[in-house]
């Protein structure tokens, strides 16, 4: 079912407030599918961004203190996949460095040193990787806003709690260019995908395929326009035309509860 509005303390809300959109947090290395994760938790809680990362490393707190975790599965897994080396990611900085962290859950700056962004970047890949993902689900690849939406289920850790009982996330994928799959909200295609945008307030996650990869980017509808926050360039959003869709390969949508 589709609701059209969401109340909260007596008011309806209509549309998104782009001043409670953080333009301060600068995604460390290429953790931009957290990172916007994240961008649209704290728009709903107002909790600082940093805390949903400290509690993710609190969640796999086990993984961080396992190197052999990264090494095994970039290096023996899949004859494929590009090779870990200590250019990469450097063991014994690795070994000292990211324990300590883990061990004491420090300041979140930590994360602001690549080659530490790289661990947490490595780590939420191998989560989402056939016998690693988590909370017993099926052995197989999901995918990072399937992985996202499976943490926001499961996770027990204190700002998740709290976020779980104000918002809900849906992850919907696409079969083909306009066309929605796995969608649990009822469109059938983008376009009302864009319409719901228009009259609620919404923020979307969505993931385009990129020369390297994939990067996932929030969007939202305000004054009469569609709107891209990029936690590359978080300081100064960008406006889409109208067909910013046809791109996107996998949408992460967040409502209020």
């Amino acid at each position: 079912m589709i609701v059209k509005y969401v109340k909260q303390s007596n008011q309806i809300f209509k549309m998104i407030d782009i001043s409670k959109i953080d333009k301060s947090h600068q995604q460390y290395w290429n953790t931009c599918l957290f990172s916007n994760y994240a961008v649209c938790c704290n728009y709903f809680t107002g909790v600082d961004i940093k805390y949903y990362f400290e509690d993710y490393l609190r969640e796999f707190e086990d993984d961080f203190k396992n190197p052999h975790l990264f090494f095994n599965f970039y290096n023996k897994t899949d004859p494929n996949k590009k090779k870990l080396s200590t250019q990469d990611i450097d063991l014994n900085l690795y070994l000292s460095d990211y324990t300590k962290y883990v061990s004491k859950l420090i300041d979140i700056n930590f994360l602001r040193n690549d080659n530490n962004a790289k661990v947490f970047t490595y780590q939420f890949h191998i989560r989402t990787y056939e016998k690693f993902i988590p909370y017993n689900q099926p052995q197989i690849q999901i995918g990072g806003y399937k992985f996202l939406k499976l943490l926001h289920d499961n996770i027990n850790q204190k700002e998740f709690i709290d976020v779980k009982s104000k918002i809900n996330v849906f992850e919907i994928g696409t079969c083909s260019p306009e066309i929605l799959q796995n969608n649990v909200l009822g469109f059938a295609n983008t376009e009302q995908l864009k319409n719901y945008m228009k009259s609620n307030e919404v923020l979307v996650n969505a993931m385009y395929k990129t020369e390297n990869g994939v990067h996932s980017v929030t969007i939202y509808y305000n004054s009469n326009s569609f709107w891209l926050h990029d936690t590359n360039t978080p300081t100064v959003d960008q406006k889409l035309h109208d067909t910013w869709t046809k791109s996107v390969c996998e949408f992460l949508i967040f409502t209020r509860i």
